[in-house]
């Protein structure tokens, strides 16, 4: 009996230690869950911040791409208008170049007509002078 009694305690000293480890398994198996749901939480926190960053990221590099794109389109504008400014100035300074290339000729055919004029008048009046004056009635 005394065996049988040994092991009836023994069996209900093991069945003890098994509750108590059941009891500790489920302990760690509860604190265990709880850590894995904070790291979950933890790491879902930085997976949103992280998503945050990196949309803020993306609108920052999507509006200095617009900022470049607007101001390429900005200075392919002002490299047009300075064509077409060019352009004009070429004109201008052809049209000036005609017009001194005008004056010129003017300039240089006004004196011949003005010398003209003022021999063909020396020559009348020279003939007239001679006509008139020297053909007096004393030479008759």
């Amino acid at each position: 009996e005394k065996t049988f009694e040994q092991l009836q305690h023994t069996l209900r000293s093991e069945e003890t230690r098994v509750a108590q480890l059941d009891a500790e398994v489920k302990r760690l198996t509860h604190e265990h869950q709880k850590t894995v749901k904070a790291k979950r939480r933890e790491i879902q926190s930085d997976l949103a911040a992280l998503r945050a960053i990196y949309e803020r990221l993306d609108s920052e590099r999507s509006a200095r791409e617009a900022a470049v794109a607007h101001r390429l389109e900005c200075i392919n504008q002002l490299q047009r208008e300075r064509g077409d400014l060019l352009v004009e100035i070429v004109h201008l300074l052809a049209q000036q170049q005609e017009d001194r290339d005008k004056e010129v000729v003017e300039t240089d055919v006004l004196p011949y007509w003005l010398i003209g004029i003022v021999l063909s008048v020396v020559v009348v009046t020279g003939l007239a002078f001679y006509v008139f004056v020297d053909a007096q009635p004393a030479d008759y």
